[in-house]
């Protein structure tokens, strides 16, 4: 079955775990003041990651909005994400 419209590329597996794990790596980390702060230092990815190893659980609320042509307003789902380090994510959708 083919139609008329092309087909949008999904992200990558590794670019959808970053983007979930990032709101439960800013919700696990510390408040940085002043003179925690290391101005030499950009926060990236590769922060991130170290800050993500260093976290062993975690949870998270998330809302996600959908937008598809067919629908007059967006799809819009809502739940958790729970990680258990090393190597667990858990998203569970309850709305």
């Amino acid at each position: 079955m083919t139609s008329g419209t092309s087909r949008t590329r999904r992200p990558s597996l590794q670019a959808r775990l970053v983007a979930a794990l990032v709101p439960v790596a800013l919700a696990a980390a510390e408040p940085q003041t002043a003179e925690t702060e290391d101005a030499t230092q950009p926060w990236g990815l590769e922060q991130l990651m170290i800050e993500l190893g260093q976290v062993q659980h975690s949870k998270a609320h998330f809302v996600e909005r959908r937008y598809l042509k067919v629908l007059k307003s967006p799809l819009e789902l809502s739940g958790t994400l729970a990680y258990d380090a090393p190597d667990r994510l858990v998203k569970r959708t309850l709305e």
